[in-house]
């Protein structure tokens, strides 16, 4: 049985932030799967195949794993059908190739579109700060495309997350995982209790 929306906003509100993420993300079926902890694993297996990571190191962040979304700019909207489903991917070896891909484009970084460009500016300033590579808007790039291009394509086609786009971040280790999202967490419950 999936947990009410009024415990998650209690949780918000009385827990430590660290606490509060392994219980809605990190230690859990997430919301997508219903509780099904056979069908998740599976699905991880099957991506995590595709990707060459192993499945441990796959865990679904975001509205997908919580039901409702922890962007304190988003108040807490519930999972829509059409939301995109946030996938952690925890790996240092993943994480070095794109780091050094991005700390070696020197010049050729101008040849790419300006939103391209900023966001590879977005990565110097803040999320390596926090030991994270988001993917979105990079993956074709990378030198990771050929396969995880597809293979994001392929979980796309696959229950529960059918016509999802599936974004990934990369981290580099569980330390930066948790970090990055209790930060956010307490960004959240800060404006909650404001």
């Amino acid at each position: 049985m999936l947990m009410p929306a009024g415990d998650l906003k209690s949780d918000l509100r009385s827990l430590n932030p660290s606490i509060f993420a392994s219980k809605w993300m990190f230690e859990r079926v997430p919301h997508i799967f219903e509780n099904d902890l056979d069908v998740y694993i599976a699905w991880k297996h099957q991506l995590g195949t595709l990707l060459a990571v192993d499945p441990r190191a796959i865990i679904v962040v975001g509205s997908a794993a919580v039901g409702s979304s922890l962007n304190p700019a988003k108040n807490l909207r519930p999972l829509q059908k059409d939301s995109d489903v946030d996938i952690a991917i925890v790996s240092a070896h993943h994480f070095e190739v794109v780091w050094n891909w991005l700390r070696n484009l020197g010049a050729e970084r101008y040849r790419f579109p300006r939103d391209v460009q900023s966001w590879i500016d977005e990565h110097r300033k803040r999320l390596l700060y926090w030991g994270i590579i988001a993917t979105d808007r990079l993956l074709p790039l990378t030198p990771l495309a050929p396969r995880w291009v597809n293979a994001l394509s392929a979980m796309s086609k696959k229950p529960p997350t059918v016509r999802r786009e599936i974004n990934v971040r990369l981290y580099m280790d569980f330390n930066a995982l948790r970090a990055y999202h209790v930060s956010g967490i307490r960004e959240l419950q800060q404006k909650l209790n404001a």
